[in-house]
């Protein structure tokens, strides 16, 4: 199987053009496992809190990165890569999918025109297309890329090879919701347990420290030893073409908003009564139970009822 790298070189290339797509190559090569220059290297450390490069592919991927970081275009080029790169067990006749799953289809649909648009750009790979609509792009190898709103009862049943997240932060997380994100997360993985390989990237721009995206941030980034990769960069470290003026307006108008939007920082302001770095201070992690302590006792304060009202 040909490397990202290659890839990206090669019949991704025409579609790249000549803009600066560095950081995204060092955030795809770190995914994959592949060997990263120096500096790709060191954007890695600067973007993951971790020391340790990879030289193992990873199945799970998470990137919190602000607005216009061209989340999406790069979704499309991995929705792209999986399907036709990838290397799936397929029984006669199966259908194997790439599911683009956004809060609704006309969102999801932003990735699945990269996707076609990639495939459009080299004779090679147009004429891997066997159908195209609105929702899905049928190739000839038996893959389709199809984009899904995120409801758990619409990716139950064929089988995943990857799945792509989009704009994650913003989908519902109560577990009172219609569809909240852990039970999407929990509808994929059995679609895609038959497929060694398969791959899982959630992209958005951060938002409140609640809900899928902050806690596969608050679990793995910056741990050398997880099994996930969790990427954190601001807009113009991964799209260094941005209007860096627009964006420091942004920050004048409102520097908390910006912070998010912009900065790929998990927004403070937007907090339940009991904020979760208060709760996680209080709580070890892997403790379920405490023996007594030796002369502790519980006291329980009543307050006296005041003299001067007493009747």
């Amino acid at each position: 199987m040909k490397t990202i790298r290659e890839i990206l070189q090669g019949p991704f290339a025409e579609w790249l053009g000549h803009d600066d797509w560095r950081p995204w190559h060092a955030f795809l090569c770190a995914f994959r496992g592949e060997p990263m220059s120096p500096y790709e290297a060191n954007l890695f450390r600067k973007c993951t809190g971790r020391q340790s490069v990879p030289d193992k592919p990873y199945r799970e991927g998470w990137v919190v990165v602000g607005r216009k970081g061209r989340k999406s275009a790069i979704a499309g080029a991995l929705s792209v890569y999986a399907a036709v790169y990838g290397q799936w067990k397929r029984a006669a006749g199966e259908t194997l999918r790439v599911v683009v799953i956004a809060l609704s289809k006309d969102q999801a649909r932003l990735v699945l025109d990269y996707a076609a648009a990639i495939l459009e750009s080299r004779p090679g790979l147009a004429r891997l297309i066997e159908s195209k609509d609105s929702e899905t792009i049928r190739l000839r190898n038996g893959v389709e890329i199809a984009c899904f709103p995120n409801s758990y009862r619409l990716v139950r049943g064929p089988t995943i090879v990857c799945a792509i997240l989009d704009e994650v932060a913003i989908w519902w997380n109560h577990e009172l919701a219609a569809n909240p994100d852990k039970e999407i997360l929990g509808a994929l993985k059995p679609a895609m347990i038959t497929q060694p390989g398969s791959l899982l990237i959630g992209l958005s721009s951060p938002y409140a420290k609640k809900g899928l995206l902050y806690e596969k941030y608050r679990d793995h980034f910056g741990r050398d030893d997880s099994k996930v990769l969790v990427w954190q960069a601001p807009t113009e470290v991964m799209n260094p073409q941005v209007d860096r003026e627009e964006i420091e307006a942004a920050y004048l108008d409102d520097p908390m908003s910006a912070a998010a939007e912009f900065g790929a920082q998990f927004r403070d302001d937007l907090q339940t009564y009991v904020v979760p770095d208060a709760i996680e201070a209080c709580v070890e992690r892997g403790c379920y139970e405490r023996s007594p302590v030796a002369a502790t006792t519980l006291a329980l304060l009543i307050p006296l009822a005041d003299p001067a009202r007493t009747p």
